[in-house]
This record gives C-alpha cells, structure tokens and sequence, in this order.
C-alpha cells in the first residue's frame, strides 16, 4: 500500500502518483493492521410475477344468446303485426254493422284494394317514408278554376304614318328678336324610311305656316328612344326665294328620347327649347 505525503491519502500499490495533487507516493507505514471486508455478494432479481392463466370464452354460448334475443324480438314482432290487424278487421266489420243498421246512411261499394282490406306494414312498424315536398293543390269545388296568369301586354311601339307637333321658340336673327311657332311634322314608312317638314309662324312678319326646312333619312325605335339616321335636309332662301340643294345635316345621326307612345299620339323631347312635345297623328 502507497500514501500521499500531501493529503495523506492511500493508494494500492499498482499506483504511483496522487490522483489529487500528483505528488509521488510513499510506502505506506500502518502499525494497526487494516481488515478488508468482504464484497458483499449481490442478491440476484426475482423473477416477475407469472400472470394468471386466461380462460377463453366459449364462443358458442355467445352466438347461442344472441340468437334467442333475434327469436323473442321476431316472436314480439309478428304478433304486434297480426294484432294490429285483427284490430283493423274488427274495426271495419264495426262501421259495416253500422252503415247497415242506420237506413238513412247511404250505402258505399268499395272497390278491391290493398288499403281497404288491411292496414300497410308501413303503418304498424312507424317507418313510413315521408311524403315529398311537391304536393299537388287541392282545389276547393266551391271555389272557381283558376284562370291562367295574364299574358302583359306588349310595350306599345310608334307605327307608321304622318304625326305633327308644334311647339314655341324665340329668334333672334339679324338683330330682329321675334317670338315664332313651330310645326313639325314627321312621315314614318315601312320600309325604315322617314320624312321631315317644318313650317314656321311669324306673327311680327305676317309669315303664316310656311315651309322653311325638309329632312329625310332612316328611323328606327328602341327603348323608347327614337335613332334618326343618314340624315339630309335642305333649307328656304328667303332671300332669293328659293330652296338651297340637299346636304347632310349637322348631326347624321340623332336620338331622341320618347315617352306616352300610344296608337295615335307620343311625346319627343325637344333640346332648343327644352321641353316635351306632343306629336298627333293626322
């Protein structure tokens, strides 16, 4: 055995070294002998518990248990179908007796069918399916048919022939101001085609309905808003008494809104001076 000279601790004699402060060690001098007492010896583990052993269930006695419960349920069902059954024969016979007994209660024949001589399974065992959810009306036979909806009558649309309308408009022309009334009149043929005339009244100048403006081109009407076309027109010279040739107008096209379109008269709005007039056929 071995001792440190520094911390006085022992060592076997395999070693050299202190293994706390490295220091050489030193034959160990020990008046007092040292007992070693013996490893003790370790106890080996015990085996675990051994489960008890498990019993299998007959499968037999299961199937066998099952199969009386089917029995008594099949047993309880069929007797509930020929009571309720019996119970609707019985029930018929009844009102039979009854009807007979009562000479003042019209007789009925009855026609064969499943639904008078027993009650549907359906009924007994409460699985009916339930009814869609289309079901036809039921008419009251005091009541009238219904008549079919009313068929809305169509937009009324403008027709062909000759429509005038007149209206007022101020003018100022050569530093003459005058107050004037205006005719128009408008021509709608078949073919798409249409005609313009305006006739003018001057009560400063004894000008009575005369003929200063015609117009021609195509026409067509939609949502309530009448489209002129490809227009043309010509005007009086009043200065040389004459009309002046055929050139496009300002606007080839033009829409006008309507309004009040009935058979013989309607309404157009009139930009200068803005206002409704009233067009009547002629």
């Amino acid at each position: 055995m071995k001792q440190c000279p520094e911390c006085q601790r022992t060592y076997g004699d395999d070693l050299n070294f202190c293994l706390e402060d490295g220091s050489v060690l030193r034959a160990y001098q020990d008046d007092e002998v040292t007992v070693i007492s013996p490893k003790p010896t370790p106890t080996p583990p015990l085996p675990p518990p051994t489960p008890p052993p498990i019993t299998p269930q007959p499968q037999g006695k299961k199937w066998a248990v099952l199969g009386v419960i089917g029995t008594i349920a099949l047993i309880l069902l069929l007797s509930g179908i020929k009571l309720a059954i019996w119970i609707a024969n019985q029930q018929d016979r009844q009102d039979r007796a009854t009807v007979s007994s009562n000479p003042s209660t019209p007789s009925y024949s009855f026609s064969p069918s499943p639904s008078s001589s027993a009650v549907p399974l359906c009924v007994v065992l409460g699985n009916c399916p339930s009814p869609s959810p289309t079901t036809s009306p039921q008419l009251n036979s005091s009541s009238p048919s219904p008549s079919a909806s009313p068929v809305e009558p169509a937009a009324p649309t403008l027709r062909t022939g000759t429509y005038q309308g007149e209206f007022s408009s101020p003018i100022n022309e050569d530093g003459i101001q005058a107050a004037r009334t205006l005719k128009i009149q408008f021509t709608f043929n078949a073919d798409g085609t249409y005609s313009g005339q305006g006739f003018a009244t001057i009560p400063s100048t004894d000008t009575t309905d005369r003929l200063f403006l015609e117009e021609k081109g195509y026409y067509s009407v939609a949502n309530d808003v009448l489209t002129l076309r490809g227009r043309l027109q010509r005007k009086y010279d009043f200065e040389d008494d004459s009309w002046l040739p055929w050139t496009p107008a300002k606007d080839s096209t033009l829409d006008n809104k309507l309004r009040s379109v009935s058979p013989t008269t309607f309404q157009m709005y009139m930009n200068s001076p803005p206002s409704w007039v009233t067009f009547s056929r002629l």
